[in-house]
């Protein structure tokens, strides 16, 4: 069954922090928008603590920057899953088993070309490309974001494909956050998630 993360993309950590006290038990993403809060940091290393974290930091930089910044984090902050663009093999060497290296793709890349090389032991792809990644690699945790269930609002424009089956883990931010009852909400996907686990199994 795939996990569900709830994205905490909101203004600042006072919002975050009322989410995740609405929510209570879950798995949690922040990305760079509350990371580069002057208190980001410090919130990030508190839900850590209390949960598993999904930090997308989408680090890019030389392999020798990316090793050291990996190595702060674990540090400091300590996620469940941190993602990386570039120096992979770099990165999980720095990691040293203290946090999953999942390897974000750049935008404008082949993804099915780059799930083949990467060596990370997670890989971010969207819904639609779920199965492509599963079948180039099939060991890797695949996180895919933009997830939406029927019945979901459009303003987002995200469409609603459901929750693929070969994902491990699908980034839920609005349908949740945004939701009048975000538990409610979150328990909606989660169910979501554990129904397609079984159809693929049965099929």
């Amino acid at each position: 069954m795939a996990a569900v993360l709830v994205s905490l993309d909101v203004p600042g950590p006072r919002a975050a922090r009322d989410l995740i006290s609405a929510i209570g038990a879950g798995q949690y993403k922040i990305g760079l928008e509350l990371l580069h809060h002057p208190d980001g940091v410090r919130l990030a290393a508190e839900i850590a603590a209390d949960w598993p974290l999904f930090l997308d930091a989408k680090l890019s930089d030389i392999p020798t920057t990316v090793a050291r910044a990996v190595d702060q984090i674990c540090r400091h902050i300590r996620p469940a899953m941190l993602s990386v663009r570039t120096a992979i093999p770099e990165a999980i060497e720095a990691a040293a088993g203290r946090t999953m290296i999942v390897h974000v793709p750049c935008l404008t890349s082949d993804h099915g070309a780059e799930a083949q090389r990467s060596t990370a032991p997670g890989y971010v792809c969207s819904p639609t490309l779920a199965a492509s990644v599963r079948a180039l690699n099939p060991r890797a945790v695949i996180v895919c974001p933009g997830v939406r269930l029927p019945g979901d609002s459009a303003d987002d424009h995200v469409a609603p494909r459901g929750v693929p089956p070969d994902a491990d883990y699908v980034v839920v931010g609005r349908p949740i956050t945004r939701a009048p009852d975000p538990r409610e909400a979150l328990a909606r996907y989660a169910a979501a998630a554990m129904a397609a686990r079984i159809t693929s199994k049965e099929d």
